[in-house]
């Protein structure tokens, strides 16, 4: 009996964890599957310095900065953050994170999923996330109890959309005017940016260092919730620590605040791991930035997953493998990343392909 009163409330709790876990992935799983739905042609295969012609002075500067000539166009975006999140509205209450995060260039849309440590042991998870024109906030512990819940609204859309505008600096040929960006002269070092997307259309500052790089991009007003209203509230995000991936450079650190008469930072994060789908007239293939042994892990694990329509390129071996070059990424085929191993093959898969093993 007194076995049972002690494994009772246990056995509830683990039950109850369990089931929060699956509600959560659950989710997750139909919020992807709404953004990669929602997925359009990002319509030109490769970057061209053409588009530059008319453009803002600072702007052109950027993209020659970041981009070489016939970069293929980004279609999709895996990323790895960790970091720390203010949580504290007037004070400073920094968390520590870890988040994934899948961006998709057309129609624009992203989802953030990350897990903040509240005390050691517990921890919220956290779905930030812009897909087919809705912005959502979820949060909850455990999977469980819900700790904010906002949704549909037009201030929630918009202030989504800006931040997949601004994170753009990781997915620059976003910011090309043939994905839709429109640019307008302010100055030598910034220009304004606009994209719309449906019914929701954004317009930020962005100003540029003495190397053509974003320094940091500006909101005028974006909604700040405090104690559940919404609060159009200056913003701003500022990137650093560029690198050279696949071709093109880009942040791997970043700072975004509030612009309070006293600016408040609220997420200071850098990249762990990033990979990114890039578009051919054909489809898409993937392109990782990965050391051989990682190029190796990557093929073995795709060679176990039996992955249907697997592109011939995969059963080469890692030397011959120059579809992964580090340099360089070259064009894959069609058949390239379609389906992707599920399961400890799938964790297998994104180990590899960001060089852990």
């Amino acid at each position: 009996m007194i076995l049972i009163v002690i494994l009772g409330p246990t056995v509830i709790i683990t039950v109850a964890l369990i089931y929060g876990s699956g509600r959560w992935k659950s989710a997750t799983r139909e919020m992807h599957a709404r953004l990669e739905a929602a997925r359009q042609p990002v319509g030109r295969e490769t970057y061209s310095q053409d588009e530059l012609i008319g453009l803002p002075a600072p702007v052109q500067k950027y993209f020659r900065a970041v981009l070489k000539d016939r970069q293929p166009i980004v279609s999709a975006v895996y990323l790895e953050l960790s970091g720390t999140i203010n949580m504290s509205a007037t004070g400073e209450k920094w968390k520590r994170f870890t988040s994934t995060q899948r961006v998709i260039a057309q129609r624009p849309g992203f989802d953030w999923e990350g897990r903040v440590e509240m005390i050691p042991g517990l921890s919220a998870r956290v779905h930030d996330a812009y897909i087919a024109g809705e912005g959502i906030l979820l949060a909850t512990l455990f999977g469980l109890v819900s700790l904010a819940n906002l949704r549909g609204t037009p201030e929630i859309a918009q202030g989504e959309l800006i931040r997949f505008l601004a994170e753009a600096a990781w997915y620059p040929t976003s910011l090309l005017p043939s994905q839709g960006v429109r640019w307008k002269a302010v100055d030598d070092f910034s220009a304004t940016a606009t994209l719309k997307d449906g019914e929701t259309a954004v317009t930020l500052l962005f100003r540029f260092d003495e190397n053509g790089l974003i320094q940091s991009v500006r909101a005028d007003a974006r909604g700040r919730t405090v104690a559940g209203v919404t609060i159009p509230t200056p913003w701003e995000a500022q990137w650093s620590n560029y690198q050279s991936h696949g071709g093109m450079c880009i942040p791997t650190e970043g700072e975004v605040a509030w612009l309070l008469p006293r600016p408040q930072p609220y997420f200071r994060g850098r990249t762990t791991g990033l990979s990114c789908e890039f578009c051919t007239v054909t489809g898409v293939w993937g392109g990782f930035w990965l050391n051989r042994q990682a190029r190796s892990a990557i093929v073995e694990s795709h060679n176990r997953s039996k992955v249907d329509n697997l592109c011939p390129h995969l059963q080469r071996t890692p030397d011959t493998l120059d579809c992964f070059s580090q340099s360089e990424p070259r064009c894959l085929c069609q058949h390239s990343w379609p389906k992707r191993p599920k399961g400890k093959r799938a964790r297998e898969f994104q180990m590899a392909a960001h060089g852990r093993s």
